[in-house]
């Protein structure tokens, strides 16, 4: 259980780095000035998804059982964030980010 509580966070804290280049590679005609709208939503899609998921989560941990959560949660985490990466479109990866976000909210 610690790997994944570890994993989660570290999906939410380790795009932080490169979000703005990644915005800036993704949308055209962006400055250093108006990339942190963009990196902000690509940040924040996370949270929205885990807020919306998690009291479905727990409702899934309760009938399903909690490892069973668990292991469905990494693996729905681990394809949504290849996914992110793999985006070639800004709403793609913002769609991506935001599935991170609600696969990782258990």
């Amino acid at each position: 259980i610690c790997t994944v509580i570890f994993t989660h966070g570290y999906l939410t804290v380790s795009v932080l780095t490169y979000t703005g280049f990644m915005a800036m590679d993704l949308v055209e005609g962006l400055t250093d000035e108006t990339t942190g709208y963009y990196s902000g939503l690509l940040s924040g899609s996370m949270m929205v998804g885990c807020t919306l998921s998690s009291f479905l989560w727990g409702k899934a941990a309760d009938l399903y059982g909690r490892l069973t959560v668990l292991y469905l949660s990494l693996f729905l985490s681990a394809w949504s964030t290849i996914a992110f990466g793999m985006a070639t479109t800004f709403v793609g990866a913002l769609t991506a980010r935001l599935l991170v976000g609600i696969s990782n909210g258990a």
